[in-house]
């Protein structure tokens, strides 16, 4: 499979190969699935929450905005807000995270078989 050059065909590929809506959310949610090592299963609402949050911080953890300082006692990473950086708000922020998401898959799929 080859690089993922463009935002639409990251969302082509992903919707063929696991039928995730061809949205930034979904994405989200899936790079929380493997952040997270939990595999596919039935999520709550909650559960799909925590799992976008994880996605959100260890993406954006890449441009030094947060950083992971620990474990809570279900193993979920603990992260801190970097006080020198200012995260942007709105499409800026959505940008932002697309970019990361296409970084984030063009490492992931030397690695495994995305």
């Amino acid at each position: 499979m080859g690089s993922y050059k463009t935002w639409e065909k990251l969302l082509s590929i992903l919707n063929q190969e696991y039928g995730i809506q061809k949205d930034l959310m979904s994405v989200l949610f899936l790079v929380g699935i493997q952040e997270s090592g939990m595999g596919f299963k039935g999520f709550s609402q909650e559960e799909k929450t925590e799992l976008i949050k994880l996605a959100e911080f260890t993406l954006l953890s890449r441009e030094n905005f947060y950083k992971k300082i620990g474990q809570d006692l279900d193993h979920w990473p603990i992260w801190a807000e970097n006080p020198m950086k200012n995260l942007p708000a709105g499409q800026i922020l959505n940008t932002l995270l697309k970019s990361l998401v296409l970084e984030y898959f063009n490492e992931l799929h030397t690695k495994i078989n995305v």
